[in-house]
């Protein structure tokens, strides 16, 4: 058991010494503010303070973990042995910067707390985030710094129980938006589509549609099957999410009272997981996101424990606040949609921390790397998945890692233009399968 004293014990001390120790290195841990219990304890510890109670092993902190609520704050990210760091501390400290209180700024998402650049759609986008700014948006660096901090307790205390390497979990996501290409769409739609091949001279879809309308082709989205077998065929926990909502311009999916589309869902849950795709109008209508829950609930007739929103994260506490009271469990939605790399610079799962009510939430983020649109901005499929796979046999630093990727079923279209991305995509399934 290790023992940490901090002068003052507080709701962000507490979580993140719960992050780093227990759920990223598995190390228990004790944490005290009790200088006698501290002196007195002979097994390995450290203290965690502003200044050193004496010659202890000892690590220095800054304010941030000791304050409540948001503030301005200058992060300046320098270099240390080769790794981003900030918050900087003396050079004499074993480390030179505070390692707890940079990693509550990355897990906590407190600068999206503070005003910044947001895109098209008000969302915070990637390029106002200090990982992108400073290039470590590809690493986890949260991740990095446990195994430093790490390597520099077992150095002292070489009896110290943590937890052995291990493989990280890889999870395929497929979001399932629009369910066909062609097929079970209204006369309204179906025709507006066809206008708008002809307006982008793309003829052969038309002469595609009405093949797959008449029965003689498959529709090229319906890949659901496929996925399944490859999800067995390679051992690999597979995870479906299904947008159910009103239709509008950005969330473009069946009805609501569609019941081919409910026994679609009803059909891959006998095989898969499946859960819910929030929908964009959801993140401003409380009422709306209910009703999406219940909704979803009633088809797969079973309390709907995890969710994924379908444009990504738009304002982080109200998102999780609203989550969290409808007693959703889990989120996948920790990720930036147009880019690859680590929203909150961590590959294992956390959960939320409320800034605004200083209480950790119990709403576990699942981390993603990477979604489809993001994989589909690099130069070829074949260096897109290249990429992934170099970033899953990067992650060497924890025991709970995890490498989620969110896929669409167009992504196994067995389209000549589709072929390069069908091949790559199998062959990278196949690369991360279950020993």
């Amino acid at each position: 058991m290790l023992f940490i004293y901090t002068n003052k014990k507080t709701e962000r001390v507490n979580y993140i010494f719960t992050q780093i120790f227990k759920n990223i290195l598995g190390i228990e841990f004790f944490l005290s503010s009790s200088i006698e219990e501290f002196v007195s304890y002979s097994g390995p510890k450290f203290s965690y303070a502003p200044q050193p109670l004496g010659n202890e092993f000892h690590f220095s902190a800054t304010p941030l973990l000791f304050e409540q609520g948001i503030k301005h704050l200058s992060i300046k990210v320098e270099k240390w042995e080769g790794i981003p760091v900030f918050f900087r501390v003396k050079e004499n400290d074993l480390l030179p910067f505070d390692l707890f209180a940079s990693s509550f700024y990355l897990l906590s998402r407190y600068e999206e707390y503070l005003p910044h650049f947001k895109d098209d759609l008000g969302r915070f986008s990637a390029e106002a985030s200090v990982a992108y700014k400073n290039n470590f948006l590809e690493k986890p660096l949260v991740d990095i710094w446990a195994n430093v901090i790490k390597n520099i307790l077992l150095k002292k205390f070489p009896g110290l129980k943590h937890k052995s390497f291990n493989k990280p979990k890889f999870s395929p996501i497929i979001k399932v938006t629009d369910p066909y290409k062609y097929r079970r769409k209204n006369i309204f739609r179906t025709s507006f589509e066809m206008l708008e091949d002809v307006w982008k001279l793309e003829f052969w879809k038309i002469f595609e549609r009405i093949y797959v309308l008449l029965k003689y082709q498959k529709d090229p989205y319906d890949t659901y099957d496929e996925f399944i077998v490859l999800f067995r065929k390679y051992k690999l926990s597979g995870l479906f999410f299904f947008l159910v909502s009103k239709s509008n311009f950005l969330d473009k999916n069946p009805s609501i009272f569609n019941k081919d589309h409910h026994a679609l869902i009803k059909g891959i849950a006998d095989y898969s997981k499946v859960s819910l795709l929030t929908s964009h109008r959801s993140n401003y209508t409380f009422s709306l996101l209910k009703k999406e829950i219940d909704y979803f609930s009633n088809i797969i007739h079973r309390n709907t424990k995890y969710v994924m929103q379908n444009y990504g994260i738009f304002a982080i506490n109200k998102t999780y606040q609203k989550l969290f009271s409808l007693e959703i469990k889990e989120d996948y939605s920790m990720n930036y949609p147009e880019n690859i790399g680590y929203r909150a610079s961590t590959s294992v799962p956390f959960y939320f921390y409320d800034i605004e009510r200083e209480v950790v939430l119990d709403l576990k983020m699942n981390p993603v790397i990477a979604t489809q649109k993001a994989i589909q901005k690099e130069k070829s499929p074949a260096k897109a998945f290249e990429k992934l796979l170099s970033l899953y046999n990067e992650l060497t630093y924890t025991s709970y890692a995890v490498f989620n990727v969110v896929l669409s079923p167009k992504i196994l279209d067995k389209s000549r233009h589709n072929s390069l991305w069908r091949k790559e995509c199998i062959n990278f399934l196949k690369s991360l399968k279950e020993e």
